[in-house]
């Protein structure tokens, strides 16, 4: 999904930055979805059913020795993700005390400016209200300057992009360990930055004398976590290409652009979801009671497979999950073609009362026998 954004990205040159820092929002909102691929059933309930018989045989679990020699790196990635999620609750104190003791300047273009004396340059809070907070040199400002900075950080309240950027935290605290996460969470806090300047030359300002204003309110080389703000000097170089760059696109996404957008990400990555799962598949042993057929739909038997006379048993393999629809059917041994491909059609009709593990609903690997017999 990342290779596939990255490239999206690169294609995406000449399109605005509201569009390429929609994209990585839609992708970081993307890798947050993909744990619940356990919560997606993979199949519905049958609609029609009748009782039969069920021959169950145990099967190793592939995924026991992998899942067993794995575990100290799941308590990595646990250790790993408490850590990015700590901090980025400081950030958030952080952020709260920084704005609760700023001092009120006034209101500008119906947004809250206040001063504040510990930050370097402008930065927004959208969380709430929404305020615009200023470095205490801001009072001296020559009005120009002052009045292109609060259009800069009043679209980044527009935007939302404090949430944004809340969104980015809590992905790269469940990735930390994957470099192009952090490489996407770079990439929306740029764009926000290119889309807030695109925004102050949508509103009338020039664009030289936009970066000049810039080039003399940009002097933070830390940003301030979660909130967004005129930017830093590790940037800086690239928004005034972009600013003085007359053939670049500035148009701003619409609601209803955003929306169908990401309604076609989630109808993506749902089912990318469920096939990806990594839910525990168990063997029937004496730790684990064997679940039990309480519906099936009886196979049909094809006339190509009547004339010929075949008959015997189709040997499937199959895993019966937690909630006691089937998953994951394949013939291990066939009889005839038809007749394999109507056996497996009927296994996922079938439904048991799930096999159990302590007493909770588990998944179990099973192999079930499918007769044909001419009557």
């Amino acid at each position: 999904m990342l290779v596939i954004a990255i490239g999206a990205d690169l294609l995406m040159k000449r399109t605005s930055a509201a569009a390429r820092g929609w994209l990585w929002l839609c992708t970081l909102v993307a890798l947050l979805l993909l744990p619940l691929g356990n919560l997606i059933p993979e199949h519905s309930l049958p609609q029609s059913l009748t009782f039969t018989a069920l021959s169950v045989h145990n099967r190793p679990n592939p995924m026991r020795g992998v899942e067993s020699g794995f575990t100290w790196l799941a308590a990595l990635w646990v250790v790993g993700c408490l850590l990015m999620l700590s901090r980025t609750a400081a950030a958030v104190t952080g952020a709260l005390s920084l704005v609760a003791h700023s001092r009120v300047l006034g209101l500008h273009h119906g947004c809250a400016v206040r001063i504040a004396d510990a930050v370097a340059g402008p930065v927004a809070w959208s969380f709430g209200a929404g305020v615009v907070v200023l470095p205490a040199e801001a009072q001296d400002w020559e009005a120009s300057r002052f009045e292109a900075v609060v259009q800069h950080e009043r679209a980044h309240l527009l935007n939302f992009d404090s949430q944004a950027l809340l969104i980015a935290e809590i992905a790269r605290a469940v990735y930390w360990f994957h470099p192009l996460v952090w490489y996407a969470r770079g990439r929306l806090r740029l764009e926000q930055e290119h889309v807030a300047d695109d925004h102050v030359l949508r509103c009338g300002q020039s664009a030289s004398a936009y970066a000049s204003e810039l080039l003399k309110v940009v002097r933070a080389r830390k940003r301030v976590p979660l909130m967004a703000g005129a930017g830093v000097l590790a940037t800086l170089d690239r928004r005034i290409t972009a600013i003085l760059d007359e053939g670049r696109s500035r148009t701003m996404l619409n609601w209803k652009t955003k929306l169908s957008s990401f309604g076609l990400i989630i109808g993506l990555v749902l089912p990318l979801a469920a096939m990806q799962s990594d839910r525990p598949v168990y063997k029937i042993d004496d730790g684990v009671t064997p679940p039990r057929l309480i519906f099936k739909q009886e196979p049909d038997y094809t006339q190509a497979a009547k004339d010929a006379h075949i008959e015997g048993t189709v040997l499937l393999t199959v895993v019966i999950e937690a909630d006691g629809t089937t998953s994951d059917v394949r013939v291990e041994r066939g009889l005839d073609p038809g007749l394999d491909a109507n056996a497996v059609e009927a296994i996922h009709q079938w439904v048991f009362k799930a096999a159990e593990k302590e007493g909770a609903p588990v998944a179990v690997s099973a192999r079930v026998e499918v007769h044909f017999r001419l009557k």
